[in-house]
């Protein structure tokens, strides 16, 4: 048994220097990891838990870093054994905290090749006796016994990272990569490529070997990183692709560009006015040339 994870996130205000700007509320629909599911024979051998918790989807609030209070930036590492903690300082003054909702026991308490064979999985397992959210309902604990005035409090909130959503690695992002599809490969070089928010991204033959439902996700990842203001230089041999995504067209023959322009300007070429027919003859031009 393999278990998968979202990596959903726990954020808690730590230090506030100033009140936390409001953000527009946009969020995703998901389930912490649908990984603990079990049917009745997992469940009598290795027990209820939580499972249903883990499991039912919830709605949850997208973070995302440029925009969040002012926009964040990394300060430091922490955790503990199973849970690894970032905590960041916004441009408003705060200190943010955050933390993922599933654990991991297997990083530090199992060498590697344990890790990968059953016993890492039973390890991961045991974590679904866990409540996913228990850490929400410390402050109303805490202020209903009186034990901490609710001022005093940080009122955590459950948040997905945008690069995650936008990238619909949710399915597979607690996985080991061994046995991911060629789609899955793709997505997570792409989150690679992105991780550091380049402004300019190069991509060559992206949607060499997707599926058709792997290639339009891929097109409409590309239009919105091109909506964010970012430029976005690619090759095919996809005509369809490239009318639908480009703004600019280089035709290359031979080692040398032989045609530019819109799409709109190269279809005029032709009077077909078919990208496709225009291709084939800018290339004849060229090598004619």
């Amino acid at each position: 048994m393999r278990r998968s994870g979202l990596t959903l996130l726990l954020g808690c205000l730590v230090c506030a220097g100033a009140t936390a700007a409001s953000e527009p509320l946009r969020t995703v629909t998901m389930a912490p990891n649908p990984g603990y599911g079990g049917g009745w024979f997992h469940n009598f051998f290795l027990g209820e838990h939580w499972r249903d918790a883990w499991t039912t989807q919830i709605e949850v609030r997208l973070l995302d870093l440029d925009t969040f209070d002012g926009g964040l930036r990394p300060d430091r590492r922490g955790g503990g054994m199973e849970t690894t903690n970032l905590h960041f300082k916004s441009a408003n003054g705060n200190t943010w905290a955050f933390r993922s909702v599933d654990k991991d026991p297997r990083q530090k308490l199992l060498d590697q090749d344990t890790r990968n064979s059953w016993i890492g999985d039973l390890f991961k397992d045991e974590v679904s006796s866990a409540q996913p959210y228990g850490a929400l309902l410390v402050p109303p604990l805490l202020a209903a016994a009186g034990v901490l005035p609710a001022q005093h409090q940080s009122r955590p909130w459950l948040l997905i990272r945008t690069g995650e959503a936008k990238l619909e690695m949710g399915e597979f992002a607690g996985r080991r990569a061994k046995g991911y599809s060629q789609g899955q490969r793709l997505r997570v070089a792409l989150a690679r490529a992105l991780v550091h928010k380049p402004r300019n991204l190069v991509l060559d033959e992206p949607t060499n070997g997707l599926d058709v439902l792997a290639t339009r996700n891929l097109r409409e990842l590309i239009l919105r990183l091109r909506d964010a203001g970012h430029a976005v230089l690619f090759s095919s041999h996809v005509m369809q692709e490239v009318t639908a995504l480009c703004d600019e067209i280089v035709i290359i023959g031979a080692g040398r560009v032989v045609a530019r322009g819109t799409p709109a300007e190269l279809n005029r070429t032709v009077a077909s006015g078919s990208l496709e027919d225009a291709f084939v003859a800018a290339l004849e031009r060229g090598t004619d040339a």
